[in-house]
């Protein structure tokens, strides 16, 4: 496929996808937008569960243990900031989006 071949192909597909783009564009800024707002991340009343989780694992039915280790470990781990961490709900949200499509 050349490169013209490709552009036009990808411009079909954003014509064709067009209401989808737009409202993942405006998710994408929102999102952007609460990052920036709240730094380094916004706390809920269960946050504090959510990271405890992490040093004292205790599963039950109000406390899955799934989030805690599928993703903010890993983060926490890595970047070691709460802002990583609220970035990386972002974009596991936008994903979501993209799958649900």
């Amino acid at each position: 496929m050349t490169d013209a071949a490709g552009v036009r192909s990808v411009a079909h597909w954003a014509r064709r996808h067009w209401l989808f783009l737009a409202l993942f564009v405006a998710g994408a800024v929102l999102r952007v937008l609460a990052t920036l707002a709240y730094q380094p991340a916004l706390f809920h009343v269960d946050s504090r569960r959510y990271l405890g989780a992490l040093e004292n694992p205790d599963p039950g039915e109000t406390s899955p243990l799934g989030y805690s280790f599928l993703l903010l470990g890993p983060v926490l781990h890595v970047a070691q900031d709460l802002m990583a961490a609220a970035i990386a709900n972002h974009v596991v949200g936008l994903l979501m989006g993209v799958g649900a499509y």
